[in-house]
C-alpha cells in the first residue's frame, strides 16, 4: 500500500454561487487557508474542498455554505479567510 507524502498534497478549493451553484473560481494551493476578496454584500457562496496527490484525489467535503453581510457604502469589498483540514 502506498501512502500518501503530503509534501505532494494540493488543496483544490471550489467556490459556487449559491443561488444557482454555478461555479465561479476553483483555487488550488499547498496552504490550509486561503482568503477570497472582493465578495458581493448579502450573497451567499458555497465552496468544496478536496486534497490531491500524485495518488489522485480525495473525495469531496461537504459543502460549506456562507453569507455575506448587507454594508453601506463599498457593498463589494467583503472578505472571506477559509481555514479548512481534510481528513484523508
Amino acid at each position: 500500500m502506498e501512502l500518501c507524502n503530503d509534501s505532494y498534497l494540493d488543496y483544490v478549493i471550489e467556490m459556487f454561487e449559491q443561488d444557482n451553484q454555478t461555479l465561479i473560481r476553483t483555487y488550488k494551493q499547498s496552504k490550509q487557508m486561503l482568503t477570497i476578496e472582493n465578495l458581493n454584500s448579502f450573497a451567499r457562496y458555497t465552496f468544496r474542498v478536496y486534497a490531491i496527490n500524485q495518488l489522485g484525489s480525495s473525495p469531496k467535503s461537504d459543502i460549506l455554505t456562507v453569507q455575506t453581510l448587507e454594508t453601506g457604502l463599498n457593498r463589494n469589498n467583503h472578505s472571506l479567510l477559509l481555514f479548512f483540514v481534510l481528513l484523508l
